[in-house]
């Protein structure tokens, strides 16, 4: 992530039988929701979001 602060995960929690992580970009107020079976498919998936440029 260029520039960007390192991603960590501050939660995870199951709901209706899905793992959801809650994935901060560090040094940010930034969090980013995905639904992973492991924590590091959940960085992966994060990484590849914060990684989006969105263009309107």
């Amino acid at each position: 992530m260029g520039g960007c602060g390192k991603l960590e995960i501050v939660e995870e929690i199951v709901i209706a039988g899905s793992r959801r992580f809650r994935v901060r970009i560090g040094g940010t107020n930034i969090i980013i929701n995905v639904s992973a079976g492991t924590p590091e498919e959940a960085l992966e998936k994060a990484q590849r979001i914060a990684e989006r440029r969105v263009e309107c």
